[in-house]
C-alpha cells in the first residue's frame, strides 16, 4: 500500500493557485506600468508645450509695443506627433478706470489632444506689457 503522507509534490490545485496568484500580480503591474507610461507622455507634452509658449512670448516681448496685436490660432505640432494650436490674445488694460490703456496683457495659449487623456490639454503664459 502506498502512503500518502510521505507524498511529496503538489497537486493540480495548489499549481492551479499559484497561477491564478502569479496573474493577478502581473495584471496590477502591467495596469500601473500603462498608467504610468500614459502620465509620463502626457508631463512631457506638457512640458514640451510650456517651452513652445515661452519661447513665443520672448518673441512677443521683442515686439513694439505699438505694433502688438492678437494673432489667429496657428496648428503647432508637440513632441513629433501630436498638432495643436497656438493662439496668441492680446488685450489693453486700463487698471485706472480714466479712459486710456495703462498696458496690455499678452496670453499665449497651446491646445493639443492627447491621445488616451480624456479633453483637451491646455497650457497658458501671460504677461503684461507696459508702453
Amino acid at each position: 500500500m502506498l502512503n500518502r503522507l510521505n507524498h511529496k509534490g503538489l497537486t493540480l490545485i495548489e499549481c492551479m493557485m499559484s497561477l491564478l496568484l502569479i496573474g493577478i500580480v502581473v495584471a496590477g503591474s502591467t495596469s500601473f506600468y500603462l498608467y504610468a507610461n500614459n502620465y509620463l507622455k502626457s508631463a512631457t507634452n506638457k512640458r514640451i508645450a510650456m517651452e513652445m509658449a515661452s519661447a513665443k512670448m520672448e518673441q512677443i516681448k521683442n515686439v513694439a509695443y505699438a505694433n502688438l496685436a492678437n494673432e489667429t490660432a496657428t496648428s503647432v505640432i508637440i513632441n513629433g506627433a501630436i498638432t495643436g494650436s497656438q493662439t496668441v490674445t492680446v488685450s489693453d488694460v486700463d487698471d485706472d478706470a480714466n479712459g486710456t490703456n495703462d498696458y496690455k496683457k499678452v496670453e499665449v495659449a497651446i491646445a493639443w489632444n492627447q491621445p488616451g487623456v480624456t479633453g483637451s490639454q491646455q497650457v497658458v503664459l501671460d504677461t503684461l506689457i507696459a508702453p
